[in-house]
């Protein structure tokens, strides 16, 4: 094997013996011992007989004794039930699945002569009478040079539905004609074949609903489909770098599913072309799945996007992107954190990486997402908040359904990047019921700054030795600056059994209500600290569990 990648070229005594196109794969080309027997190549019906009758032979010799029984692990292995099965796949006339891939087929027929020539009728005929009723059928990895007689077989085959060749080098050079519509899906996965060659092919088949043209080497779709019936492309494993590299596909009406994955997708317009504006780039509203996933993208502003080049996108998936795998030390999971941004910068989904968004889960998302956008706004200049909110184009939707957030600016003027900026400065305060029963020692406050990535066990390990407790038996409660009403409580009746702050707000017209500080209790997990506390300082109550 050639472990080099790129272009690659053979020479023998001057003479060039082959040239390599360029290529991803790491094994590019291989060399054949000259003593290695090759196989025969056969015509259409040949390649079907050896594939689905010569197991009814081989049948014959293993009742007979002839042939060696298979052993596995010493163990003679005993085929039950798979010469009914051969007697079946022996009837050709009843095959619907066919798959001839590996098979050395060569064309209708074996010989160059009968393939180039003009008698080409009776086979095709007999290719009929035979398998009438195939509807799919696989060439995948045979000896076809020619795009005829793929189209010649279609044409025998007039009830076929599904046709792959795949690691075919296909000659298109003569153009057909010739209109197949019972054909409604192509794949022509690793056939090297150009997008223009490609859009040639489809034009034979006229009610085509898939196209499947992976690891092609596309680098940009520049013709039309003349096909509008497509439903679902697949272009994945190609070189695309934009999505205005795919955007030729935008004037199909029926598009329903694209999947463009396992690219270098990292721009939804190519920065080096302005010419291309936002509405060249726009499918239609039928585009409803999208796969973005294995690709280079790594910034926001790509899924805030996604809206306006796809506006009926219901079901995306974008994993494995830089934008979500990449670690941040202010975020909590990377990947929940990732899944709620997603779910609350596009407004329409409803399936996220195959998984069904409730509604439930898309307000936690916005909840979280408009508190992130609170928080960049604290740490921004009042002068430099349009920049911040021409970022989100979703905040003032997400203003209106849950309130405006309240937006406490700092004075210090802290660098959101500094290391300052990713601390917490903690309060604990330590009651004497925090320190056992009976004991008369009064309330003990420490203060220590903790970074917002670390754990909820290991904040209790810190405050276990701050105060020297077990870090398992601490409950951690934060007081937060929420207010909540109290019920059953009349103005001026405190209860006297409740730990938390009560108060009787200013509104003179709810004088009759008792309001208490929100307790957020931090329950043991791997969740970050900055999930749970919100802002840079923070009060919590330490408590000993009750067994």
């Amino acid at each position: 094997m050639i472990p080099a990648v790129g272009s690659i070229q053979a020479y023998l005594r001057g003479s060039n013996i082959f040239s390599a196109c360029s290529s991803k794969e790491t094994k590019v080309a291989s060399f054949v011992r000259p003593s290695r027997p090759a196989e025969p190549p056969l015509g259409f019906l040949d390649a079907l007989r050896r594939k689905y009758v010569s197991g009814e032979e081989s049948s014959t010799l293993q009742r007979q004794g002839k042939e060696r029984p298979v052993e596995w692990g010493g163990k003679v292995v005993e085929e039950v039930g798979f010469e009914k099965i051969r007697q079946q796949m022996a009837n050709l006339s009843d095959l619907h699945i066919v798959l001839l891939d590996n098979t050395s087929l060569a064309g209708v027929t074996s010989t160059p002569v009968s393939r180039d020539g003009r008698d080409r009728g009776p086979f095709l005929e007999q290719i009929h009478r035979t398998c009438a009723k195939i509807h799919h059928l696989d060439l995948s990895r045979n000896l076809l040079e020619c795009w005829q007689d793929v189209l010649h077989i279609c044409g025998a085959l007039r009830e076929l539905k599904i046709l792959r060749v795949r690691f075919a080098g296909l000659n298109i050079e003569q153009s057909s004609s010739s209109l197949y519509p019972a054909v409604e899906e192509l794949d022509l996965d690793r056939t090297l074949l150009t997008w223009e060659e490609i859009t040639r092919l489809t034009s034979n088949f006229p009610s085509l609903q898939k196209l499947s043209a992976s690891s092609n080497h596309l680098t940009t779709l520049s013709d039309h489909l003349a096909v509008e019936t497509l439903t679902k492309v697949v272009l994945e494993g190609n070189g695309f770098k934009s999505l205005s590299d795919v955007s030729s596909l935008s004037h199909l009406p029926c598009l329903e599913t694209l999947h463009v994955g396992f690219n270098e997708v990292r721009h939804i317009r190519d920065p080096g072309s302005a010419a291309i504006g936002a509405a060249e780039c726009c499918f239609k509203a039928t585009l409803k799945t999208v796969d973005l996933s294995n690709n280079a993208i790594d910034s926001w502003d790509f899924i805030n996007g996604l809206a306006a080049v796809f506006p009926g996108l219901t079901n995306l998936r974008v994993s494995r992107n830089p934008l979500y795998t990449e670690s941040n030390p202010d975020e909590m999971n990377q990947v929940e954190a990732g899944f709620m941004a997603t779910v609350a910068r596009l407004e329409g989904l409803q399936v996220l990486n195959f998984s069904n968004i409730t509604d439930a889960e898309r307000s936690n998302a916005e909840l979280y997402y408009l508190s992130r956008i609170a928080k960049m706004l604290a740490s921004t200049p009042l002068e430099d908040e349009q920049k911040v909110l021409a970022q989100h184009r979703r905040y003032g939707d997400l203003c209106k359904l849950y309130g405006a957030p309240s937006i406490m600016r700092t004075t210090g003027g802290i660098d959101p990047q500094s290391l300052e900026a990713r601390l917490i400065h903690f309060t604990f305060r330590l009651g004497p019921s925090g320190v056992g029963s009976g004991s008369k020692q009064e309330e003990t406050t420490r203060t220590r700054d903790i970074p917002r990535n670390f754990d909820i066990y290991r904040l209790k390990g810190i405050v276990g030795r701050m105060f020297g407790m077990w870090p398992l038996s601490i409950r951690l409660t934060w007081e937060s600056e929420e207010w909540d009403p109290v019920a059953g409580h009349a103005a001026g009746v405190i209860n006297q059994q409740s730990t938390s702050e009560i108060r009787t707000p200013k509104d003179p017209m709810d004088e009759t209500q008792e309001w208490h500080r929100r307790d957020v209790e931090l329950e043991d997990g791997t969740r970050n600290v900055g999930f749970w506390v919100e802002g840079r300082e923070a009060i919590v109550r330490v408590e000993t569990r009750e067994p």
